[in-house]
């Protein structure tokens, strides 16, 4: 094209600019909004112990609601600090690293907080039935603590582990 040529008619065949109903979602959350968000939960509490369970598994692991809820107590090896995911979009087994805060957590609750039950499912109801938590109650686990924690950010828990700062999953100091 030569710098003469006229192009005024072609600029309306420019596309606009998209505007995503996202894109004021700040690129991660901090570290100070991810312990204000870690420490609304009541862990004197066998709910709030769960609740804190879960929200690290979230957290520390960026792990999804649904892949939260759908946690066994098969899927821990404590031996070799391990945990398995296995039911997620990939439909394949993954074994993440267990970070020490998310065990100490996970540990606290089923010691302390997680009712009998003979079912297998990590996270269960603490009413009877003592059934698996489904996936619609845990996803209001992340969306009440931000409440609770007043942050201006209520992430959806579908974005809650976009996020998060890079390296989740990645062995933490308790």
């Amino acid at each position: 094209m030569r710098c003469e040529d006229r192009v005024e008619k072609l600029v309306a065949a420019v596309p606009t600019v998209a505007r995503w109903r996202l894109a004021t979602v700040p690129a991660h959350l901090t570290s100070e909004e991810i312990g204000r968000f870690l420490d609304t939960f009541d862990r004197h509490s066998a709910s709030g112990q769960r609740g804190y369970a879960m929200a690290r598994c979230l957290s520390d692991m960026g792990l999804r609601a649904s892949e939260v809820a759908a946690i066994q107590l098969d899927d821990l090896n404590w031996r070799e600090g391990t945990l398995t995911i296995g039911r997620g979009k990939s439909r394949r087994a993954d074994v993440l690293p267990l970070p020490v805060a998310t065990g100490k957590a996970l540990v606290q609750y089923l010691r302390g907080a997680r009712p009998q039950s003979a079912n297998r499912a990590l996270f269960v109801r603490h009413r009877a039935p003592f059934n698996a938590r489904s996936v619609q109650s845990s996803c209001g686990v992340p969306s009440a603590g931000f409440r609770r924690c007043g942050s201006t950010v209520i992430p959806e828990p579908m974005y809650f582990a976009t996020l998060l700062p890079c390296g989740c999953g990645a062995p933490a100091q308790a």
